[in-house]
């Protein structure tokens, strides 16, 4: 069987007018594979639907905590000390880079903590 608007050789469109591919030239192996998957249980589509739109929230609960000591002895001696400590829990329902509309399949946790410390002490000798 030949479609005028498809190349059943090479699988091009012929012509402007062409929006259809026949089915005859879809490959059997995969038609039954696509049949069996959308035959099983409720239908996939519904699914999707109905699990595809309901809000979705990244939840991103941020935490930092600063502490700064300075302290003068003297006119020569000064010392400064400071601490951060940074907490990021982040949870994406829509994986790390937001890209899936299937909720719980790529849902990501991620925890990136950050810690720094600093200490300076200033002796000036000739004061």
């Amino acid at each position: 069987m030949h479609d005028p608007g498809f190349d059943n050789t090479t699988g091009a469109c012929i012509g402007p007018t062409t929006t259809a591919i026949n089915p005859a030239s879809f490959n059997p192996g995969a038609v039954a594979y696509i049949q069996d998957v959308f035959s099983q249980g409720p239908a996939l589509a519904e699914f999707f639907r109905s699990h595809r739109d309901p809000p979705r929230q990244d939840i991103f609960n941020y935490r930092q905590e600063l502490f700064r000591l300075d302290h003068t002895f003297n006119s020569r001696l000064m010392v400064t000390g400071r601490f951060i400590n940074d907490t990021i829990p982040t949870i994406n329902p829509n994986g790390l880079f937001g890209q899936s509309d299937i909720p719980g399949y790529a849902t990501t946790s991620t925890d990136s903590p950050g810690r720094s410390l600093l200490i300076r002490g200033t002796h000036d000798v000739l004061a």
